[in-house]
């Protein structure tokens, strides 16, 4: 089995029951099995304007699955969850994206490893420390560039048990 993590995000309607039916698609796969699962973190959105704020997660999981493989199960939980891509930067029902498959380092056209954006990203890197939080990327721990980001809004609003966050 290799290791990934992936950022999960909603917007629009119910998101944190988006979030848990995406978490329960991905333990569902015989594939995949979900490791940890960071708390819930609203957070502001980037780029757009006059959008609902997001709710973020980041899992750890393990998979059989290729990078490949695992981004087109990814797409299918989205659209199994209403996501419709019309415009970049949308609001979006779902999103799910592969921050990190193992040391894997490419660029292609439908993936990049890692994630290209997520150390610029407060509602991944917030998240990733809490769970991972001496994990590496770009020379520098996840929890050192959660720490960088402290300008981005980002609200833990409850642990994945549905625990509210203290």
């Amino acid at each position: 089995m290799k290791c990934a993590y992936l950022s999960l995000g909603s917007n629009l309607g119910d998101k944190r029951a988006y979030i848990e039916a995406a978490i329960a698609q991905l333990e569902a796969h015989q594939d995949i099995a979900v490791s940890q699962v960071s708390s819930y973190y609203l957070t502001e959105p980037i780029d757009c304007e006059d959008q609902d704020w997001f709710l973020n997660a980041v899992l750890k999981i393990k998979t059989r699955l290729t990078p490949e493989t695992l981004l087109a199960t990814c797409l299918a939980i989205e659209r199994n969850l209403f996501r419709k891509r019309r415009i970049r930067l949308d609001p979006r029902t779902l999103d799910i994206d592969i921050l990190l498959y193992e040391q894997i380092e490419r660029v292609d056209s439908n993936l990049t490893l890692p994630h290209p954006k997520m150390h610029q990203r407060a509602f991944v890197m917030v998240p990733l420390a809490e769970i991972e939080p001496h994990i590496t990327i770009r020379n520098q721990t996840a929890q050192r560039l959660a720490r960088s980001l402290h300008r981005q809004t980002t609200v833990r609003i409850a642990s994945s048990s549905g625990i509210p966050a203290p």
